[in-house]
Formats: C-alpha cells, sequence, structure tokens
C-alpha cells in the first residue's frame, strides 16, 4: 500500500510540473503577441494591417549599416517590413523564422509601393523603388 501512495505521489508531482511547464510556455507566447521588439535601424518598416499585397520580388539581400536592399537584376529594392517582423543578429536579418546575410537569396511576398506617410525608412537606404512586404 506504501509503494502505491508513493508511485501515485511521484505522478501526481510529475503531472503539476508538465501542467507548470505548459503554462509557462503559453505565458510566454501570449507575452510575445503584444512585445513590440525594436526595429533595427538599418531596416525600413510601417504599421502593418491585417492585408497585404500578394506580388513576388526575389532578389539577393544586401545588408549594410545603413540600409537592408534586394538586389533583382539590374534594380535595387528597399522592402518595407511590417514593424516588429525583423531583427537584426549581428549582420544577420531575422525575418519570419529565416535568417539572412549579405549575398543569401530571398523571397519577399507584397508589392510596389511609393512613399507612405506612416512608413519610417533609414537616411541610408534608397527611396526610389519600396517594396512593401505583406504582413503574416
Amino acid at each position: 500500500m506504501e509503494s502505491y501512495a508513493r508511485t501515485a505521489r511521484q505522478t501526481r508531482t510529475r503531472w503539476l510540473a508538465l501542467g507548470a511547464c505548459v503554462l509557462a510556455a503559453v505565458v510566454v507566447v501570449g507575452v510575445m503577441q503584444f512585445v513590440k521588439l525594436p526595429n533595427p535601424s538599418n531596416v525600413a518598416v510601417y504599421p502593418a494591417g491585417d492585408s497585404g499585397m500578394d506580388a513576388l520580388l526575389t532578389g539577393t539581400v544586401e545588408i549594410t549599416t545603413a540600409c537592408v536592399t534586394v538586389h533583382n537584376g539590374a534594380e535595387t529594392w528597399t522592402p518595407v517590413f511590417p514593424r516588429g517582423s525583423t531583427t537584426m543578429a549581428g549582420d544577420t536579418l531575422v525575418f519570419r523564422g529565416g535568417e539572412f546575410v549579405s549575398g543569401d537569396p530571398i523571397e519577399l511576398g507584397g508589392g510596389e509601393a511609393v512613399t507612405r506617410g506612416d512608413a519610417t525608412i533609414p537616411s541610408g537606404c534608397p527611396h526610389g523603388q519600396l517594396w512593401m512586404v505583406a504582413p503574416g
């Protein structure tokens, strides 16, 4: 009988520990939904809505301290990302779970746009061809 009680206590303790881990994970994910990551200073950003354009820009990413750009043949685009969707880890652009360094191929859904009043374009970025990266 004593062995059964000990096994029951151990099982209950394991379930409580598992429940605590699940609860902690849910809290972390919930907080991340509301925490706004600081925007890297070399990345153009805009406040994202629920919808976006659905064209595709493919090219090679170039990351400098002044700006993140995408080269597509003879054209250079300044991608304007949804605010809070990018981070920089040294010379690496982190976007939607992907990590990109200069020279890497990149595909960005969205569309060509003229300057938006609510967008933040770093002064070191070309303003000629802007690519509004679709949210989500």
